[in-house]
């Protein structure tokens, strides 16, 4: 990965968590089984509306989201970081160039997508 963008994701998004990791899968349920043979039971399936549709997500409690896709290799969809102070790390991002992809709740915590020079970072409320 490019240094001159992590330095442009860290110095925008302080004081947060890494909340999870987003992965796409041509086979939700085959690679839910993958994952639990070494994480352990625990995936908690769900559909999400977001602007671009709806997509079926598998999240386990390690931190480990999988994202169902129609084809293809699995590939890192995105990463997400937990805020303390969303609107001030939200204005962070804004200010450092994050384009501004989409907004979604999810068990009542709101989620923003940013594209962030071709690299989806979802950046998430702490409480």
């Amino acid at each position: 990965m490019n240094p001159g963008l992590v330095r442009r994701i860290i110095g925008a998004v302080e004081e947060v968590r890494l909340e999870r990791l987003a992965v796409e899968v041509p086979d939700l349920v085959g690679w839910i089984d993958r994952f639990e043979s070494v994480l352990g039971p625990g995936f908690r399936r769900q559909s999400v509306r977001q602007a671009t549709g709806t997509v079926d997500v598998a999240i386990h409690p390690a931190g480990v989201e999988l994202l169902a896709k129609t084809d293809g290799q699995p590939r890192l969809r995105s990463f997400h970081l937990r805020s303390s102070d969303l609107e001030q790390t939200l204005a962070r991002a804004r200010a450092a160039g994050w384009r501004e992809l989409d907004s979604f709740h999810v068990d009542g915590r709101r989620h923003v997508v940013f594209d962030v020079s071709g690299l989806r970072v979802v950046v998430l409320d702490a409480t």
